[in-house]
């Protein structure tokens, strides 16, 4: 294969997350005597940091999206964070990349104290060479410096030989500014035009599609 190592985004690229994330969203809300969020503005919670999620989208000031990150993780760490669904092919996808000799890594937003609980509860510690979320503490919209920290971790030195999957602008963003090549997924929560607006160099509809490039380089544009 071309690539020694391929790094995946989670929300949104390995897991459906959003029934756990709109229930915490709804939740902080409420807590807060808030309106609750139509569809469209939680859906948007998918990918970015909350603090600037409830900022942007709520329109809270930065204090009080600080109160509203506490009670979203009150109800997340409860068990929101395990509502989630496995997207289609993706354990065999990252099982079969092992098997070739291929490290898989994650890249998360989330925090990684939720992610090791994750992979921990759903027994999927095998998918993966090496997962890291970001620090507990730690608010931000640039994905980089947790890919890096993973990047960090592999064998690999060449970045030519590392790929990133995510299916947001942040995903492809942190990618570009690494020097990493990356496939923009579009079953996720970001839209083929932010995708292609960032420069992904590839598009998958699925699973089966994301081997078929690792596998062949056949780019979907």
């Amino acid at each position: 294969m071309r690539y020694e190592a391929v790094i995946f985004d989670f929300d949104g690229t390995i897991a459906d997350t959003a029934a756990g994330i709109f229930e915490s969203v709804l939740y902080a809300l409420d807590k807060m005597s808030l309106p609750e969020a139509s569809p469209q503005t939680l859906r948007r919670f998918i990918g970015p940091p909350l603090d600037y999620s409830f900022q942007t989208y709520i329109g809270l000031s930065a204090r009080d999206a600080e109160t509203a990150v506490r009670f979203y993780r009150e109800n997340y760490s409860q068990g929101g964070k395990y509502k989630l669904k496995f997207y289609p092919g993706i354990p065999k996808l990252l099982l079969d990349l092992r098997a070739a000799g291929v490290q898989t890594c994650l890249a998360s937003a989330k925090p990684d104290l939720f992610i090791q609980q994750i992979l921990t509860h759903f027994s999927a510690q095998d998918w993966f060479d090496h997962a890291l979320g970001m620090p507990m503490a730690e608010q931000s919209a640039d994905k980089s410096g947790v890919i890096r920290d993973v990047i960090d971790q592999c064998t690999v030195t060449d970045r030519r030989r590392l790929l990133m999957v995510g299916d947001t602008k942040f995903d492809i963003r942190g990618a570009k500014t690494l020097g990493l090549e990356s496939i923009g997924v579009l079953y996720g929560y970001g839209t083929r035009a932010e995708l292609v607006e960032e420069g992904a160099d590839y598009l998958a509809d699925s699973a089966e599609e994301i081997g078929s490039i690792l596998i062949c380089g056949n780019a979907v544009k």
